[in-house]
């Protein structure tokens, strides 16, 4: 894959996904309201979600992260692996237009 397909994919997953999500989707201790047990230095409640929900940054270590270098640190993996993962997850997130927020039809 070319830099410019990898950049054209993160970008398409990020578009479609939530930094609290892919935390959740993850097993990230913690939520988006008390705070997510940092990844990197194990701090409880440490990594604060941005208000864009686009990435956090832990209190205690300063790491910032997006969702990809999020699924890097939580799951050990490459750049290439953290992508499909996203791509996974985002395949599998109900189509905002499909009805209501857990994917069932409009009747």
């Amino acid at each position: 894959m070319s830099g410019l397909d990898f950049s054209a994919a993160i970008a398409a997953v990020k578009a479609t996904l939530g930094f609290g999500d892919v935390a959740a989707e993850l097993g990230v201790p913690g939520s988006s309201r008390e705070g997510w047990d940092c990844p990197s230095c194990g701090g409880p409640g440490t990594l604060k979600e941005r208000p864009d929900h686009k990435g956090g940054r832990c209190r205690a270590c300063d790491k910032g992260f997006d969702i990809l270098g999020l699924v890097m640190d939580v799951e050990s993996v490459g750049h290439g692996a953290g992508l499909r993962r996203l791509q996974d997850l985002a395949s599998e997130t109900p189509d905002p237009g499909s009805g209501d927020l857990f994917g069932g039809g409009r009747d």
